[in-house]
């Protein structure tokens, strides 16, 4: 007949494999079964959630040098089960997009967000390491789409010559951007600037794809 005893926190008499080791050697038993233990290990660490982190960035501060030199040590000592693990939670969160038979291509359609048709690869302009952000029929539309409006922009005296040099001359990496926005929003009224020579200027990529046709009045 297996052992039992009383649990002094739930009250409730279990089995003695529903308890832990108070103390391994001497053979004591802990008064508290495996599941009141866990719920107040819980509760515990809940309300004391500030301290604990507190502290543990106090030792990750004094002991960094020696973290980091232990992670890099497991990870190269571990480098097959890690990439093992890796490769098992990609096929687990990508189970429904793996299509040939090694697992390489991780999906075979996308969405277009402007059109919302789920279309193959094939069908977005390539770039360096993905795909376009819009199929290749929607870039294309907005493309003419945004080609009128800065025709309609653009008056008739204005040198055009001028405007092309400017193009010409874009360095490398940069955009030419219109400082008042073709079509655009100025502190939250709509706006259209010109399209001539001195409403255009040079903007990094990232600072142009931010400023998303939005400016403010300090802007200009």
């Amino acid at each position: 007949m297996q052992a039992k005893r009383s649990c002094c926190s739930c009250k409730t008499v279990k089995p003695i494999t529903d308890f832990g080791n108070r103390c391994k050697k001497r053979g004591l038993i802990s008064s508290t079964c495996r599941a009141c233990n866990s719920a107040n290990a819980k509760a515990w660490r809940e309300k004391n959630k500030e301290e604990i982190k507190r502290k543990k960035a106090a030792n990750y501060e004094g002991n960094k040098e020696a973290i980091k030199a232990n992670i890099a040590a497991y990870r190269e000592a571990n480098k097959e089960r890690i990439a093992a693990m890796r490769r098992a939670r990609y096929e687990v969160k990508y189970a429904h997009r793996l299509g040939n038979k090694n697992g390489k291509v991780p999906c075979k359609t996308k969405i277009c967000p402007a059109c919302g048709i789920d279309k193959l690869r094939k069908e977005y302009f390539k770039k360096l390491t993905s795909i376009s952000y819009l199929c290749k029929v929607c870039t294309n539309l907005h493309a003419v789409d945004r080609n009128r409006k800065v025709r309609n922009r653009t008056p008739p005296w204005c040198d055009k010559a001028e405007i092309a040099k400017i193009y010409r001359n874009r360095p490398e990496g940069y955009h030419v951007d219109h400082i008042v926005p073709v079509l655009g929003i100025i502190d939250g009224r709509p706006v259209s600037g010109l399209h001539v020579p001195w409403n255009l200027q040079y903007l990094s990529a990232t600072d142009n794809l931010s400023k998303q046709n939005r400016i403010t009045e300090s802007d200009l």
